[in-house]
């Protein structure tokens, strides 16, 4: 009789291990690429801040902060609506051109 151990058990948990292994690479670069894009976006929203306490006339500070906000508030729907497969969208050229119009107005 043969005593050998057939070998395809141990090739199918090396490819199940090797599978597993990629799918957590995937996982942890997208995790990555999300955090930078969170940054820069709050990066963009802080100098929108700055920026907007800077206005001098009367009210336009307000206005441009309240415009600010709805904006994030609208990044934030968005957001949700990619989470759940709705949309899909590149936030950072979001908050980016919409920042960009509001310095421009």
């Amino acid at each position: 009789m043969n005593n050998k151990s057939p070998a395809w058990p141990g090739i199918l948990a090396a490819l199940l291990i090797g599978i597993l292994l990629l799918a957590f690479y995937q996982v942890v670069c997208e995790v990555v690429e999300q955090s930078a894009i969170r940054k820069k976006a709050t990066a963009l929203h802080t100098e929108g801040t700055w920026r907007c306490n800077t206005l001098r006339a009367p009210g336009e500070s307000a206005s441009c902060l309240s415009q600010l906000k709805a904006q994030a508030n609208d990044n934030v729907l968005r957001q949700a609506q990619d989470a759940t497969g709705m949309r899909s969208w590149n936030s950072e050229a979001f908050v980016m051109s919409k920042l960009d119009s509001l310095w421009h107005k």
